[in-house]
């Protein structure tokens, strides 16, 4: 199993399974000849050196041409860093080269967002843009990848402001951690990223524990529905920030009970349909 997954994570890497079975060969026997490499692949000694020069050219291994040729392999460290360098320049040439044709046209749709990488991706456009402001209500492991862009963007004198579910502190951004950060944390059985930015673009998602599967996630740069969503936002994290302040201050009652009335608006038992209820209107249809 660890060899197959050691060969998965290096064909994620745009090897072929072939170039990734011979780098294996190498990072395990090396130096070794081209010969015994596909003997030890199983492999046609052709296509066998092939896949090696082809390695040897992305410099995931190196030869010794003397009278009989060697090959070693880059430490996976180092080849881990060499591939990202190699990535990187890859994508300021490509941004370069778009950057002449135009930018996507807004079109106030709403879009899917299909896995976790596309989230965080889109999430990190959207913040990296953001001029004005930023807004996010985040669970933990969500925050914790998103936290630098957000500091980030409050640097460069973005309004950012974010609610939370447990207590952290956010370079720059006004945070709060809601009065039922724990048992919210508790009672939904995944956790969400929602993020708007600016007034212009919104981006919902909800992921599995852990925050890497997507459940459900969508994005738009609708202006209507983004300052709809912000504004609530805004409303929602200032419901927070207040909870917070005024915890442990003795309070008339009749603000107590005004607090306690404007937090249960955003209580889902209040905002979802009971079973009861929808089993009730159930049973009047049937009648």
């Amino acid at each position: 199993m660890a060899r197959a997954d050691a060969v998965a994570s290096l064909t994620d890497l745009g090897f072929t399974e072939l170039e990734s079975r011979a780098y294996i060969a190498v990072l395990e026997s090396g130096p070794v000849t081209g010969y015994r490499v596909a003997q030890q692949i199983g492999k046609a000694g052709a296509n066998t050196y092939k896949a090696l020069e082809s390695l040897a050219r992305r410099g995931a291994i190196v030869c010794d041409r003397g009278e009989t040729a060697l090959y070693r392999a880059l430490a996976p460290d180092a080849l881990a860093r060499s591939l990202a360098d190699q990535y990187a320049e890859r994508s300021r040439r490509a941004a370069g080269a778009l950057a002449h044709i135009g930018e996507p046209r807004g079109d106030h749709r709403v879009y899917r967002v299909e896995n976790g990488e596309q989230v965080y991706a889109r999430c990190a456009e959207m913040l990296n843009g953001a001029t004005s402001s930023a807004f996010a209500d985040a669970f933990p492991a969500a925050l914790a990848r998103v936290r630098p862009l957000l500091e980030a963007a409050a640097d460069r004198g973005v309004k950012v402001a974010v609610k939370t579910y447990e207590p952290v502190a956010i370079a720059g951004a006004l945070t709060a951690t809601g009065a039922d950060g724990r048992a919210t944390l508790e009672r939904w059985p995944g956790e969400w990223l929602n993020v708007a930015v600016d007034g212009s673009a919104t981006l919902l998602a909800f992921f599995e524990r852990g925050g890497e599967t997507v459940r459900q996630a969508v994005w738009t740069d609708s202006p209507y529905i983004s300052l709809i969503y912000q504004s609530a936002l805004a409303r929602e994290i200032g419901m927070a920030v207040l909870q917070e302040r005024l915890a442990g201050i003795d309070l008339p009652a009749s603000a107590r009970r005004a607090l306690r009335e404007a937090a249960a608006l955003g209580d889902p038992a209040f905002l979802q349909r009971s079973p009861t209820r929808r089993r009730a209107r159930s049973r009047s249809k049937g009648t």
